[in-house]
């Protein structure tokens, strides 16, 4: 069995991987409405065709998609204060990175013009500007405000790491993310039995409150009977001003809106029943020998990308052309044990953009912006190259060792 599965940085992933601000202007709305049109707005969901594309090999490349590529190497003080190891969240905006360190537990926030340390806020401990037990967070660059989102509160601060207002959390989530103003998606919590009053497998709702608009009947009663089952293996992706979500019992990811939740890809496993029960029992083990696991996925405007574990230790990567719904499948020559071990999030098996250039794999996606962002801690840059991924170092970074802090990576796309 793959062990990584039931590694504790790996369950994590299915809880709190992945949030961030995606912030809107106007010369990008043609841009999320045509992305959107693409497969929500219209009901007919796109199909990724992975088990029929299982034996073909054809390296997927991205560059035709990129204009530019920033590289900001984050500085690493002397006393520690900036020091990034484990992170739990990433935003990025015009101005700023935020990360969450799990070594200082805390937020840091760098310059994203040089990458230098600024300050850190909202640590770790029992003070009314204090944390807990972080699930999330993201910014508000219009109004220039970092919602960090617990489990019981969310807590306000301004860019300069003030204070504002802690608001309390009354459903049982996951993960929150804004998809328009004072509109937010939330995933509920995994592990919550289907029969369970309190559920939310997802929704839409107004910051007062309101119910936009809501989905939880993702029992499989000819599987599992509803109060012996509950939701695993959750996954989420931000695009434009939407949240793509997926769980492992269901093949397909919805996408979640200001007012609306859509099907918008299908996964086309043709996984066993015993992987499906594995995906609905609390208990049991969902990845099985000849079936496809999801690790995650990201989209951009013309394609949408999917890694997979398939048969427990073999990591594949499926392309799926939004124009011809073709499906174009790559399998990593890099062991997902192996590569796991630098990072949780694992972007060093990604998409080919050059032999000097880092594989590409994004951390978060901000369409509206035309980029996407790349985490990527020195060590996994280091074993790249030295498993001849990469040839050499790109210029902007080459003075970097296996002891610097994580570079962040933002690509521009046309």
């Amino acid at each position: 069995m793959f062990y990584f599965r039931n590694h504790p940085f790996l369950i994590s992933l299915s809880i709190i991987f992945l949030c961030s601000i995606i912030s809107c202007t106007s010369r990008n709305d043609a841009k999320t409405s045509n992305l959107l049109r693409n497969d929500a707005q219209t009901g007919n969901p796109l199909t990724v065709e992975m088990r029929e594309n299982l034996s073909k090999n054809v390296p997927i490349t991205f560059s035709e998609e990129i204009t530019r590529v920033e590289y900001v190497p984050l500085e690493l003080t002397d006393d520690g204060a900036s020091a990034l190891a484990e992170s739990l969240d990433i935003s990025v905006t015009d101005e700023y990175i935020f990360v969450y360190s799990m070594k200082v537990n805390a937020i840091l926030q760098f310059s994203r013009m040089d990458g230098k340390f600024i300050r850190q806020f909202a640590t770790l401990g029992g003070g009314p500007d204090e944390t807990q037990l972080i699930v999330c967070f993201y910014a508000d660059e219009t109004a220039r405000r970092i919602y960090v989102v617990q489990h019981n509160n969310i807590l306000e601060f301004t860019f300069d790491g003030t204070f504002i207002v802690s608001h309390p959390q009354t459903r049982e989530i996951s993960y929150q993310y804004p998809v328009g103003d004072n509109l937010i998606a939330e995933v509920g919590r995994e592990r919550v039995p289907f029969s369970s009053p309190n559920l939310i497998g997802m929704g839409v709702f107004k910051r007062n409150g309101d119910t936009i608009a809501v989905k939880n009947n993702f029992a499989r009663p000819d599987i599992f009977p509803a109060n012996a089952s509950c939701i695993k293996d959750v996954l989420r992706a931000f695009s434009g001003q939407s949240l793509l979500y997926f769980i492992g019992s269901n093949d397909t990811v919805f996408r979640l809106t200001s007012d609306a939740i859509q099907p918008a890809f299908v996964l086309n496993r043709k996984n066993s029943r015993k992987s499906l029960e594995g995906a609905l029992h609390p208990r049991m083990e969902a990845m099985q020998p000849n079936d496809f696991w999801i690790y995650d996925f990201f989209e951009t405007s013309k394609s949408f990308y999917v890694r997979s574990i398939f048969d427990e230790d073999k990591m594949y990567i499926f392309a799926l052309d939004k124009a011809t719904n073709l499906t174009t499948t790559e399998i990593s020559g890099i062991s997902p044990q192996e590569i796991f071990g630098f990072d949780r999030w694992m972007l060093g098996i990604g998409i080919h953009i050059g032999d000097e250039k880092i594989p590409l794999w994004p951390t978060k996606t901000y369409l509206d912006k035309n980029i996407l962002v790349q985490y990527m801690p020195a060590p996994e840059i280091f074993y790249l190259k030295e498993k001849g991924v990469i040839n050499k170092l790109p210029t902007e970074i080459e003075f970097i060792n296996e002891e610097s802090n994580p570079i962040v990576i933002i690509y521009h796309l046309e």
